[in-house]
């Protein structure tokens, strides 16, 4: 058995190994409690500077994303402002060069016009020159057809009045003078005479007819003809008049 003294040293290092181990678990309590808020601490700052890591990347990311987008704009836009260009610069090139092209075809086909008219008007000019050359020519020969049978008219006129007036003065004397039968016998004469004179006149007159409507079928085959056959020269035509002479309307009584 132990004795007092011993007891109370025993009683006195249990209560300092008591209180040892006390303070050896409150220290390690302490030191798992620090431990423990040293390792929240450490995952929150950890936590943190992933967040700060995150959003820094993220914003790299986005500056990234965000100059590349610029990069892919401003190239576009510089794409497309050269397309732009481009058609501008084509629009207009073809556009001189179909204005050039319009202004050529607009050159030639207002050449052809030209000579197209010009043509038209030198074919009317000489159609114009030729007819007012036909013209003139029927009106010379027209009117040299009415001088005629005008000249002729007032001859056969003249030579009917006198031959009238002779023979009429002659047969009054003769049938007032005397009225024997050598009186008859020359009127007979003169009648039959005056008759065949008639006859005659009237074998003129068809012929004189006959020619006047050859002289009018030469004037109009020469009026239709070609260019090569105007120039040969005209036959010689008779004209004569229309109306039959006045030696034809009248005629002697019948002497028997």
């Amino acid at each position: 058995m132990l004795s007092r003294p011993q007891l109370h040293v025993a009683l006195r290092q249990q209560g300092w190994a008591v209180v040892s181990l006390q303070q050896r678990i409150l220290s390690c309590l302490e030191h798992k409690a620090w431990l423990q808020e040293a390792s929240d601490v450490l995952s929150a700052t950890r936590a943190v500077e992933a967040t700060r890591i995150q959003s820094a990347w993220r914003h790299k990311e986005a500056c990234h994303r965000a100059i590349s987008a610029i990069r892919h704009h401003d190239m576009e836009r510089n794409r497309q402002q050269v397309e732009q260009a481009a058609s501008i610069i084509q629009r207009a090139m073809l556009g001189k060069w179909s204005r050039s092209r319009l202004r050529k075809l607009h050159r030639n086909e207002l050449f052809k016009v030209l000579g197209a008219a010009a043509t038209d008007i030198q074919r009317v000019w000489c159609g114009h020159a030729s007819r007012n050359l036909v013209r003139n020519r029927i009106n010379l020969v027209e009117l040299q057809r009415y001088n005629q049978e005008r000249h002729h008219t007032l001859a056969l006129r003249l030579q009917l009045g006198m031959r009238c007036f002779w023979a009429r003065r002659e047969l009054t004397d003769r049938y007032w003078e005397t009225k024997s039968q050598l009186a008859c016998t020359a009127i007979q004469c003169a009648a039959r005479v005056w008759l065949a004179r008639n006859e005659f006149q009237i074998h003129i007159f068809e012929e004189v007819q006959r020619r006047k409507i050859s002289a009018v079928l030469t004037v109009q085959a020469f009026g239709f003809s070609s260019t090569p056959a105007r120039r040969r020269p005209l036959a010689r035509c008779v004209f004569c008049c229309v109306e039959p002479p006045a030696c034809v309307l009248f005629r002697w009584p019948a002497v028997p």
